[in-house]
């Protein structure tokens, strides 16, 4: 049996990572992971300081060698809700591990990628003849705005490298753009056993929800240069990557059910694939609603890292060797990698874990794939 002790390390510190429920906008628990690995780095012999950029959100920054050429590795410390906890075979806070990897929330998004750069990064710490920047970030899972985005602001190396989930086999060169909106009713209030006298918020709503969903059979003309990824990435993770995706998330309107409701707003989550901007999608998507308002909420557009880029190329080949079947792809997710890209800078996701367990009851990550996503980035960064 192949040798995994490095991973075995990996998933420990990991575990440690997980037993912290750092969840989105957790302040304290967020100071306590941040804590956590810049006390970790210490032990390990490398420097490492906690920037907060805004309040209450620290930025994890340790950065080794010297040199011309820069990469910069970057993980988030936080995760997503718990949910229904009735829904978890075990406390998802445990950071139970097994024989063949991690469970807990957080295990795949992605404290298993963040405790493989930890691991990665204090071993190649007096080994590289370049600069590494090792980075941990407090509000992927909320947009980014506190961290990434200022890290980005901060730094333009030539890649920067995200742990974020892939199955260790999908290398995330590109991300769909994000557009959430709200679509909000205004009505007229009347008895509920006289609806003819009001004007129902909910129905308008309703309605124009209908309506609108007709965005996702808008065709999309994807430059040529990103089609290879946005058909790999259609042949991974299914065809929702190659079209405008549309899912009603939030709904809250109503004062009773014998009262005619006079407002009512829904939340809706669109995804955008390259070939369209936001702009544009926002224009379909005002000609299509015909009695609501629309509110945009948080948009962010389609961005694209170039397979060509030496760097990128490099870490390509590097996947392949200890991953056969890796390929670049278009992503349906949005990750702070998009803050880099925007600025020109070549941005490249992968890491252990599961797309479909990430957000998941009963989050895992594997060994296996801890193994893998650790030789990558050895490899690569030596």
């Amino acid at each position: 049996m192949e040798d995994r002790s490095e991973a075995v390390e990996i998933a420990k510190l990991a575990s440690d990572l997980v037993r912290i429920p750092s969840v989105s906008g957790n302040t304290e628990k967020v100071a306590e992971v941040a804590d956590f690995i810049a006390e970790w780095m210490k032990k390990n012999g490398i420097s490492a300081e906690i920037v907060n950029f805004e309040k209450n959100a620290p930025v994890v920054i340790s950065q080794v060698g010297k040199g011309k050429k820069t990469i910069l590795l970057n993980g988030h410390m936080d995760v997503v809700p718990e949910g229904d906890r009735r829904m978890w075979r075990a406390d998802p806070y445990s950071g139970k591990l097994n024989g063949k990897g991690l469970y807990g929330r957080g295990s795949a998004d992605m404290k298993g990628g963040l405790a493989t750069m930890m691991h990665v990064f204090a071993e190649i710490a007096d080994k590289t003849d370049y600069k590494v920047i090792f980075t941990a970030v407090p509000d992927e899972e909320i947009g980014g705005e506190k961290g990434a985005r200022h890290l980005a602001d901060r730094y333009a190396p030539d890649l920067v490298l995200l742990g974020e989930p892939s199955k260790s086999e999908m290398i995330g060169l590109g991300e769909k753009g994000l557009l959430q909106i709200k679509l909000i009713g205004e009505g007229r209030t009347a008895h509920a056993s006289l609806p003819s006298l009001g004007k129902n918020a909910i129905m308008e709503v309703v309605r124009d929800i209908e309506r609108l969903s007709k965005i996702s059979n808008v065709r999309i003309n994807a430059p040529k240069e990103v089609r290879p990824l946005l058909h790999e990435g259609v042949r991974r993770l299914g065809k929702d990557v190659g079209v405008i995706t549309f899912s009603p998330g939030t709904i809250n309107g109503g004062l009773k059910p014998n009262v005619v409701p006079d407002h009512c707003e829904v939340g809706i989550d669109m995804r955008l694939p390259p070939g369209i901007t936001i702009e544009k999608a926002v224009s379909i998507a005002q000609s299509l609603v015909k009695e609501t308002k629309i509110r945009i909420d948080s948009a962010s557009e389609p961005n694209v890292t170039s397979p060509s880029v030496k760097e990128v190329a490099r870490f390509i080949k590097t996947a392949k060797e200890h991953s056969p079947n890796a390929s670049p792809v278009i992503k349906n997710g949005a990750t702070d990698g998009c803050y880099f890209r925007y600025k020109g800078v070549p941005a490249v996701g992968f890491g252990p874990g599961s797309n479909e367990l990430t957000h998941s009851y009963n989050e895992y990550v594997s060994l296996r794939e801890m193994d893998i996503a650790y030789k990558v980035y050895r490899d690569f960064l030596l």
